[in-house]
């Protein structure tokens, strides 16, 4: 009869990082999650931040673009074009 091989237990290996000679991946006590939890939240925070920054930088590009029409042959109430003059 063959022993069953553990085919997940090279590739869990191979993610475990070593940093210093010692294995800690999930090996954090419960300070140093509380730290890690702490700084992805405020990475996130920042990261939604800087998103709206850059969105609200390409809507004012996107009005500059566009040139607003002063002499616009439309009428502003009804929105059917004037007649000539």
């Amino acid at each position: 009869m063959t022993q069953p091989t553990d085919k997940t237990a090279p590739a869990e290996a191979s993610l475990r990082t070593m940093s210093d000679g010692r294995n800690t991946a999930g090996h954090l006590s419960a300070r140093a999650q509380a730290a890690k939890a702490d700084r992805l939240d405020r990475q996130a925070a920042a990261l939604r931040a800087n998103l709206l920054r850059r969105k609200a930088q390409a809507r004012s590009r996107q009005d500059a673009d566009t040139p607003t029409d002063q002499h616009s042959s439309a009428c502003p109430e009804t929105g059917k074009p004037k007649p000539c003059p």
